[in-house]
Parts: structure tokens; sequence; C-alpha cells
């Protein structure tokens, strides 16, 4: 027996026993269905042993390693203790399978209880890459060091880096139930992971209470001042939480110009994912944003979240919304907004005054062909100053896929009255109705008084219109017209139309009397129009029909007079062809006593315009 003993301990102590002993590793593994190899070793198992290139390997699992070392203390045995004085890996490898999924329980941690005591002076890993199904991970350096006892484990000198994170700190654990944790960690995350817009983070955080129910109190620093603590209840099948924000200012981005700021605010979070809480206190300001101060009560899940409600006091008044917003495959929301003594002057000055109301907004995101937006809108009350002028809005308004829909909608200010009601969408039927005799009092910039009333009706391929408007001295900004008149009575048999418009002052283009008559049937009409201003005069006739939306037609007359260039005059009518894709026409010639003017071709969406001319018998002596 002293014999054997002394054998076992001459291949442990020895370099050339180690090296003996390590050779018949991979044969004694093979059976049990493990592969093992490596290309070199130095030193022996009894106390510090490097091996080369080593490769382990059962089923799916495989683990690779450029260099490991053991360096140990033998002699802690004696005092009930593994002493590992080093553990370093070189250029790690290591695949794991994709774990079995099975039924989650509630997560237990149990109690450590080892037969002897663990003292680990330093572990160091270099270049680890990890990988579990679709999970990857590198890591360029972890180190630490540990200990194991009855008095519990504690973590030291903590370092990681990798993937664009650093981590250090210290961090202690009870061996025993409720496993007490206490511990300091303070994290870097590089700007390549988090964006320009929000830069680099640093935060440092306090750890304590059970492992399953720990406690933190997390400050971060940049790239801004943010507090975070509360508790997390991770012993149940459904993890729960409990958590608090405050802030000084928080900006968005985070680097360079905000847009948006939050001024001193406070969050605070409870619950659990299927179940939450939130309260929410900040003031809000921005670009394009009114400041004011926000208060949100909440209930939501992963699918998502009811506002009960939102407030906000901005603009003198308050705005309160209440309702819920759904993100499961889509996203939908149903709100109602309540306005309280809004002044919009505060925000924009051209528009004094005082808003009250009650509205219904409703709506999804992705239902609609190539994502588009569907929204319905119902307005239960809407009044007050504005401008001076009494306003008032009631009705609703729908959209969805290019489809309008007006329920008697109705707005007035002062003694103006807009009114829309029907249905456009590829059937047409829709009605209008405008009583407009101050235009100034509706907008600013607007003149004048403006009446009239139409239906639309058809479809969008073949419209039925028929409208009337007057109006005089209507005008906006620097343009001007002092009397306007459209009478329209187009079905979808055919039909006329008349457009006058007297006294039309265009930043400073003096026209005096513009005119258009439209008479026919869509397959064979008639268009005449003239337009009589200072600068020129334009007399035209044209004659087609409209087929599969292309219109073909003549160019009967054209006259176009200048002072300087005297009048110009068609020489012989011309075929056009007019389309939403292209426009082609032949050889149009405008003719002055002996001087004749000619340009053909045309324009289409491929190719652009494709225009060629000429002159003929043109004086130069004109131009001097």
């Amino acid at each position: 027996m002293i014999l054997l003993v002394s054998a076992v301990f001459a291949l442990l102590i020895t370099e050339s026993g180690t090296a003996w002993t390590l050779r018949q590793t991979p044969g004694l593994l093979r059976p049990l269905g493990v592969e093992f190899s490596f290309s070199g070793s130095d030193g022996s198992l009894f106390e510090r042993l490097q091996l080369k290139d080593v490769q382990l390997r059962s089923g799916e699992t495989r683990f690779t390693a450029a260099r490991l070392l053991l360096h140990w203390q033998p002699w802690a045995i004696t005092e009930h203790t593994l002493h590992i004085k080093a553990l370093e890996l070189d250029a790690v490898q290591l695949v794991l399978p994709v774990p079995v999924e099975r039924d989650a329980g509630a997560p237990e941690i149990p109690d450590i209880v080892l037969p002897i005591a663990l003292r680990l002076d330093r572990f160091l890993l270099d270049r680890l890459q990890f990988e579990q199904g679709e999970t990857h991970l590198t890591v360029t350096q972890a180190a630490l060091a540990a200990k194991l006892n009855t008095q519990g484990l504690e973590i030291r000198d903590l370092h990681y880096a990798g993937g664009g994170v650093q981590l250090a700190g210290i961090l202690k654990m009870q061996t025993t139930s409720p496993h007490t944790l206490a511990g300091e960690l303070s994290a870097i995350v590089d700007q390549s992971l988090t964006g320009e817009q929000v830069g680099a983070v640093k935060a440092s955080a306090v750890l304590a209470g059970a492992a399953l129910q720990p406690e933190f109190d997390l400050s971060l620093t940049a790239p801004t001042e943010l507090r975070l603590h509360g508790s997390l209840q991770l012993n149940r099948l459904q993890p729960g939480f409990n958590l608090t924000a405050e802030w000084p200012a928080l900006s968005w981005p985070l680097q360079g110009v905000p847009a948006v700021t939050a001024r001193s605010g406070r969050l605070q979070l409870q619950g659990e994912t299927s179940a939450y809480q939130l309260e929410l206190k900040t003031g809000l300001n921005g670009e394009g944003i009114p400041a004011g101060d926000v208060e949100l009560a909440a209930e939501g899940n992963l699918k998502g979240i009811n506002l009960q409600p939102l407030k906000l006091a901005v603009l003198e008044g308050g705005l309160q919304v209440t309702g819920k917003v759904d993100w499961d495959e889509l996203v939908r929301w149903d709100l109602e907004l309540l306005a309280d003594h809004l002044n919009p002057g505060l925000y924009q000055p051209e528009w004094p005054g005082r808003i009250d109301g009650r509205i219904e907004i409703s709506g999804s995101y992705g239902t609609q062909p190539d994502g588009q937006i569907a929204l319905q809108s119902h307005i239960h009350r809407l009044g007050g100053q504005l401008r001076g002028q009494t306003i008032s809005a009631s009705g609703g308004l729908d959209y969805a896929a290019g489809e309008l829909q007006a329920h008697k909608l109705e707005i007035a200010s002062g003694p103006n009255r807009v009114y829309l009601d029907g249905r456009a969408a590829e059937q047409l039927n829709l009605s209008f109705d405008i009583k407009a005799p101050e235009l100034a009092s509706l907008f600013p910039g607007l003149a004048g008084r403006l009446e009239g009333a139409g239906v639309l009706k058809g479809t969008r391929s073949a419209p039925a219109v028929t409208a009337e408007l007057h109006g005089t001295g209507v005008g906006y900004q620097e343009m001007r017209t002092q009397n306007i008149k459209l009478n329209l009575d187009w079905q979808q048999s055919g039909g006329s139309g008349e457009l006058l418009l007297t006294g039309l002052d265009a930043a400073g283009l003096q026209v005096s009397e513009i005119s258009a008559d439209l008479a026919g049937t869509p397959a064979a009409h008639r268009l005449n129009l003239s337009v009589d201003a200072d600068a020129f005069n334009v007399a035209m006739s044209a004659k087609g029909g409209l087929l599969e939306q292309t219109w073909n037609g003549e160019l009967a007359r054209l006259a176009l007079a200048e002072p300087s260039l005297g009048e110009w005059l068609l020489q012989a009518p011309v075929k056009l062809q007019l389309s939403e894709s292209a426009v082609r026409s032949e050889r149009v010639c405008m003719q002055q006593t002996t001087t004749v003017a000619c340009v053909e071709g045309g324009w289409s969406k491929q190719k652009g315009l494709d225009i060629v001319g000429g002159l003929k018998g043109f004086d130069l002596a004109r131009l001097a």
C-alpha cells in the first residue's frame, strides 16, 4: 500500500509523471463520450500546471483554450480548504447546446454546503467567444478573486470588459437562505452600443437584501444625472418590481442640442410585466413643444397601457387624456381628450384665446395596406374664444386607406361657418356648405367674403360635381381678387361649368380678368380660357375627350399677346394627349405676320422633357 501511494504521489508531484498521467486521460474519457486533447504541458498537477491548446468535447458542448493555467496549494487541504492561487485561461471558445424548454417554476437558490472551503486568489480570462443557439457573446477580459466558506460567498476585485461594456466591483452573499446580498458595482457602456444620441454611460450601484429579492440603488452620472432605486421579486413565477427613478433634468437627445427636456421629475413603476402600475410627474419643454407640467397614472402589461389619466398643465389651462393604447401585433388607441381653458396664443402669438372641449380619438396603425394609419374622431364639444371670435365645432371625421368620412362636421368662427358631410372614397357622396362673410376673422392673412355650397357624387374615375361659389375681396397674404364666381354642374353624362375672377393682384401681377368655361360630356367637351392682364393676354380653346384616364383632343385656338413682343396666333389646330404619366403634342406653331415659332415633343415620367423647336423670320432688331 505504501508503494502504491508513493507511486501515485510521484505521478502527481513530478512533471514527467503528470505528463504521463495526462497522456492517459483521453483514453479514459473516450468511453464516457468525452473527447479531450492538448498539445503540451508544463509543470505538475501537485502545484502548478499549464496546458496548451486544450480541447474538450462532449455531445454538442465544445470547449477550447489556447492556454490553461492552474496554480494551487495542495497542503491547504489539510486545513479543509481548496486554495487556488491562480486559474488563467486564454483565447477560450465555449459552445453550449440550446437548452430544452421546460415548464418554468419559481426560481430557487439551494443552500450551498461544501465539505471544504474554497479560496481563489486570482481568476483571469482573456478573450472568450461564447455561443448558445442564436446567442453570441464576446468577452475581452474577466478577472476576480473569490472565497467560499461557511460565512458565505465573497467576490472581490471583479473586472469585466467585453462588447463595449466594462464592469468592476465586489459582491458578498450568504450561502444559506435567504442568501443575503451586499455589493457595489460600477459600469461603463461605450457609445458604440448606445449611439451618438445617448453617448457613453457611466453608472454605479449598491446592492442589498436577499438574492432573489434584491434591493438596489443605482446612480447614473453620464451622460446625464439619474437615480434609480427599488427592489425586485425574483422568487416568483412572474418576476415583480418596485422601482423609482428621479432626475434633476433629462433631455433628448442626451448629447448635443436637446429637442425635448424633462424638468425635475419622478417615475414610479411597480407590479409585474403582466400587470403593472405607473406614476409619473415631471415638466416638459422643447422645440415645437409648449412648456407644461405632466402627471400620469397608468396601468398596463406587455400588450398595452391604460391612461388613468394623463394630465398636462399647459397653455394656461389643462389637457387630460384617458383611454388605452395597445400594441399587440398592431398599434391601436382609443382615447378621450378633455381641454380646459387652453390658450394657443402662448404657443402661436397669432392665435390668442381660450378653448374648452371633449373629443374622442381612436385608430390603428398597421391594419391598412402598406402600414397606413386609420383614424376616427368625434367632437362631443369644442368651443371658446379665438382671435377675439367665438368658435365652436361639432361632428366627426374618419380616415382610412385613402378614404375620408365626414359626420356632419361643422366649424364656426365668429359669423363664419363651414359644413362638411359624407364620404370621399371610391364611391363619392360628399356635400359642403361655406358661409364666411368675414374671412379675416377665420384665419390670419385671409380677407374678403366667401359663400358657396356643393355636392360631390359618382366615383373617383367618373365624378359628378354640383357646386356654386361666390366671393368678394377674397385674398390671402399678397394675393387678392375683387370678385370670384364659380358655377359647376358636371354629371357622369356631362354638363357645364363657369369660372370668373376679376381684379386679381398676385404679388404685384395685375390681372383684370380670368374666365373659363367648360361644356359637353366626358367623352366630348370644349374648354375656353382667357386671361386679361396688364403684362400679357391669353385666349385659348380646346376640345376633346377623356378615355381610360387619358385626355385626347385638339388645341383649336391660342392667342398670346405681350406689349414688347406683340400678338401671336396659333397657325393651325394641334393634336394633344394628356395623362398622369405623359404629355404629347404635335408641332405647335405660333405666327406673327411673317415670323413663325414652333415647338413639338412632350414629357413623360420615364424620360422627362423631350422638346425641340425652331424660329423662322424673326427680326433680331426687335430685341435692341
